[in-house]
């Protein structure tokens, strides 16, 4: 893989990172994600390539939470539903999370960026050869490759709408079969469930 198809994954990954912090709505309290450091951790090049090219995408533009050039990265493994992968990277203020379906035909990884110092929450959706097809709340909420929360929900047998809030924002919801719903996200990482 090419040395710019690698930073298209790794700013791709930074986006999603953004997204899935960013959230649909105010959360009262920070949730602090379930992480496992993994000495070692084998990280796949496809997730190494989505977060570079977020980040390459960052620098050219925002200049919003992206370390310089060779900054070393910390990788922990997240806590995620089976048939899903969450990889968490740190450096300085910057949080990215990378999170793809697992043995899926055509991969598409949700890259999340947040700083902890501005506040700045970024995503977007990076294709397995490292372009940007999606950012911002299409990113989020558009079903698809990329959106492993639309997928968990479905292949859990719910339905993923997109449903718009009194202020006008849209998020994905998995709908239950008792006509609850809950965001889609918090579904996936086991933040809700059903007649929540």
């Amino acid at each position: 893989m090419s040395r710019r198809s690698n930073h298209r994954w790794t700013l791709a990954v930074l986006l999603i990172l953004v997204g899935l912090t960013g959230g649909c709505a105010p959360i009262a309290e920070e949730i602090v994600p379930a992480m496992t450091a993994v000495a070692g951790l084998e990280v796949p090049a496809q997730v190494t390539a989505a977060r570079q090219a977020v980040l390459d995408f960052m620098r050219d533009g925002a200049n919003e939470c992206v370390p310089p050039a060779g900054v070393n990265w910390k990788a922990s493994a997240m806590t995620a539903p089976d048939g899903f992968s969450v990889i968490q990277f740190n450096a300085e203020a910057c949080e990215i999370t990378v999170t793809y379906a697992l043995n899926a035909e055509e991969n598409g990884y949700h890259v999340a960026l947040h700083d902890s110092t501005s506040g700045v929450c970024w995503q977007a959706v990076v294709d397995e050869n490292g372009r940007i097809v999606r950012t911002g709340k299409a990113a989020e909420t558009e079903p698809g490759i990329g959106n492993a929360a639309a997928i968990y929900c479905e292949a859990q047998g719910y339905t993923y709408e997109i449903r718009s809030g009194e202020d006008g924002n849209q998020c994905g919801a998995c709908v239950f079969p008792d006509g609850s719903a809950c965001n889609s996200w918090m579904f996936f990482h086991g933040e809700c469930e059903v007649g929540d």
